[in-house]
Formats: C-alpha cells, structure tokens, sequence
C-alpha cells in the first residue's frame, strides 16, 4: 500500500526502505514458521531466479578480461579518463538501484506466501486487496471530481484531464484500476453464483421474506458490485486505451471461465436434465459478455476520443523501429538494466519528435530485451510457463475454489497485453501490487482439495 500511495514508489527511498523491511521479514518468517508444504518450490525457485538476476547484473556491472564485451561508447570515456573501466553495462551505477525495484517484488511475493498459506488466509488476503483497491477507487473519483488540481495528498502537474489515483501516470492508474476490477469481479461473481435467484424471487413475490442467510449473501454481492462499479468509472476515467482494451479483453475471458467453470453448470443430477440446464451456461456467458461490452461501450468514449484524435500518430510506434535497431546491435547481453535512456538516444530521430524525452521504451519486451538481453526471453519464458501451469492445474484441481486460478490467467493475460504498449509493469508501485494479487490465487491453486487434504492426513 505504501509503494502505491507514494505515487506509485516514485519516491527515491520509498523502495529501499521497503526493501529493507520486506527482507527483514524473510529471515524472521523461516526461523519461526519455516517454508509452506504447498508454496514451497515456488519460494525457491523465486529466491533462486532472484540470485540469478542478480548474478548477470553483476556480470553486466563487472569488468572482464581484456574489456571483453565491453560496450563501445566506453571507449570515448577512456579516451577523456583513462582510468575508466570499461563494462557491459553503460549505468553500471544506476543498474542496482533498478535490481531493488525487482527484488521488492520478489520479496512481497515470497513473504505473501509465506504468511497466506491456507485457503482461508489466501481468500482473506484476496478479500483485502478487492476492498481496498475499492475504496481506493472511490477515493480517486472523489479527487478527481472535486479536486482535480491534486495528486495524493499533493499537486498534480500531469495528466490533468485523466484520472491517475496515487500514480503519475493515466497508463500505470488504468492497469492497476483493470486489475482491481477483474478481482472485484471475481469477488462479486464469488457471492452471486451460489445465490438462487429464483428461490428469492419468489420469496419475495410471496411476501413470505428472505432468510438470514440469503439476506447476508445479497448484501455482500451488493457491495462487491457497488466497489465494482467504482472501480469501472475510475478505470474509464483514466483515458487510458491500453488499459481499457487490456481489461476488456481479460475480463471476457475471466466472465467465460466463471461461467463455464462454475458449479451449477457442471453439476450432475439424477434427473433428467432440462433445456435450460442446457443451456445456461451458453445463455449465461451471452449475458455476461453482452453486460461488459454495453458498459464499455457507455463509458469509455474519452478513451475513445484519445484514439480517434491519435490515430495512428502515437509517438510510441514512430521511435519502435529505432527501438528494434537498438535492441538488435545490444543482442545477447544487452547495455544494462537501466540504460534506456541513455542508449536510446543515440538512435532517436527528429522525425518522430525533439520535445520529448524518452525515458522508457513503452513496450515492456522491447526495453528489457534492450537492456537485459537474452537473459531477459528467459525469464519471461520462465515466469509463463510457471504461473500458466500453476493457474491451469488450479483450474483442474480446485472445484471449489477454481475462481482463483481463473482470475490468476485474466490477470496476467491483462498485464501481458498491456506491457506490448506501456510500461506500466515498470512502475513500483503497480508491479508490487501484481505481485501481492498473484500472491493468494498461488496459494489456493497449489493447495490440494479438502477431501485429499483429509486423506493425506489420514494416511499420515
């Protein structure tokens, strides 16, 4: 929360501060309540992709024999200093400071499972993110609308015209707005399903009253969906289109595998089964679907007023073919992991604009192929296979709890596309809080069913 509030971890100590505590922590949790049984691998195989990053970055940052390797724009520095030590990187000073934004990630993820390692705690914490990130929202609205002048708790100099929450940029405010929503969605959708709709209604119509437990449940789904709806006008009053299109996208595909996946539509009977059981889960989907596309269509027209006046002029695809040349002369071991800037320099034409300044690619994959090299397709490599086999077996293994999996795929399909056009990933502030979603949707899709718990236990 506080890597978001400070403006998105902007701060210059906000994340080593965090850091510090997060890593603190780490040692304190595995001396007392050691490794989970389920999340373990996970764990490890974090902390070990976290050393490896660490391992070429120090590689990047080090000299090697003979300058072997070394980046060319090192020689003019030789030739003002010959004291200079020429290496892969060309910000070997800055290039630790970009590892601390990683290793914060890496570190929340690792502490989240270490504290959220049961069903219940995992759901809670899920819980806490959907009403929090609610009230966040709601905070945001308030804001905008009536003090549009301000950011946080001080004044906003950019994006006037677009909400940003706590953060800078409309771009990294949409993706964090997109995955709330899909979360209070999921969240919503959670308390719906087991609601029997037709029961209530005609308690109702009968004046014969609802039960306690039905009146519970209403009002739960009544204010996951009253948050939800919050968190939709926040998100399209971003003005963001690629955080827009990105939640559009992933929250189809998230309302199809609720729909599909949920327990009334693959529940057996021994009667025979009617045409509706049929097909509700058809009739359900349409209807899903058809209620996202009418709202997005009723309240994204300042996205749409953004691509309709940007055509197909946006800045970001004219430096794109500078940005490939760029990547294609740094290939396998890339300039570092925060040279952007100063490497993309030397490649940017007038063509696409002198006012500007570009600090990042705007395309996630570009940059860290830039700046990390091959090493970079790796990990991206590595972090889908993990988490898409992580969600799916999820999917398979957890009837009951399957809507975390579920919401675990649409959240990385939401980020995934959006960091093809934005850097929003890049941002402290919204990569921690993708990695504190993602922390409760591992644990409930690597923990095994009741009913294997309770056999496992008894074999025991």
């Amino acid at each position: 929360m506080l890597s978001v509030v400070d403006y998105g971890g902007s701060g210059t100590k906000t994340v080593p501060i965090l850091c510090l505590g997060i890593f603190a922590l780490l040692p304190m949790m595995l001396a007392t309540a050691g490794l989970p049984k389920y999340s373990r691998s996970v764990i490890i195989g974090t902390a070990v992709v976290l050393i490896a990053i660490l391992g070429f970055i120090t590689f990047q940052t080090s000299p090697l024999p003979g300058h072997m390797l070394a980046h060319p724009a090192w020689q003019e520095v030789v030739k003002l200093n010959p004291d200079t030590v020429p290496v892969i990187s060309l910000t070997p000073a800055d290039d630790m400071g970009g590892f601390l934004k990683i290793a914060l990630c890496a570190g929340i993820f690792m502490l989240g499972l270490m504290l959220y390692d049961t069903d219940e705690r995992a759901l809670s914490a899920l819980k806490i993110i959907g009403i929090g990130g609610g009230i966040i929202a709601i905070w945001s609205i308030l804001q905008f609308l009536l003090l549009p002048g301000t950011l946080g708790f001080g004044q906003k100099k950019f994006y006037l015209d677009s909400l940003t929450s706590f953060f800078i940029n409309r771009n990294t405010a949409g993706t964090f707005l997109g995955l709330l929503l899909l979360a209070l969605f999921t969240l919503a959708w959670r308390t719906l399903e087991p609601l029997e709709i037709r029961h209530i209604w005609g308690r109702i119509t009968y004046g014969t009253g609802l039960t306690d437990n039905q009146k519970k449940q209403l009002l739960h789904t009544g204010f996951y969906t009253l948050l939800l709806f919050a968190t939709f006008v926040a998100l399209m009053l971003t003005r963001s289109r690629g955080a827009t299109a990105a939640t559009f996208i992933s929250l189809m595909m998230l309302a199809v595998m609720l729909v599909f996946g949920s327990k009334k539509s693959s529940a057996t009977s021994f009667a025979r089964p009617t045409l509706w059981t049929r097909i509700r889960p058809f009739a359900l989907t349409g209807a899903a679907m058809f209620m996202v596309m009418i709202m997005f269509s009723a309240f994204a027209g300042r996205a749409s007023l953004r691509i309709e006046a940007a055509g197909g002029e946006d800045g970001r695809f004219c430096v794109m073919p500078f940005i490939k040349s760029a990547v294609a002369d740094h290939l396998p071991w890339g300039s570092g992991l925060s040279s952007f800037q100063s490497v993309y320099a030397g490649y940017h034409e007038a063509a696409c604009g002198i006012s500007r300044v570009w600090t990042r690619a705007h395309n996630v994959y570009m940059e860290g192929l830039l700046t990390f090299g091959i090493v970079f397709a790796i990990l991206v490599a590595i972090f889908v296979v993990t988490f898409a086999t992580i969600f799916i077996r999820g999917i398979f293994k957890r009837k009951n709890y399957g809507f975390a999996p579920k919401l675990g795929l649409a959240a990385i399909v939401l980020v995934a596309i959006h960091s093809a056009i934005d850097f929003s990933v890049q941002i402290p502030g919204m990569a921690t809080s993708f990695a504190a979603l993602l922390v409760p949707l591992v644990t409930i899709s690597l923990r095994p069913s009741a009913g294997r718990r309770k056999r496992q236990s008894r074999s025991s």
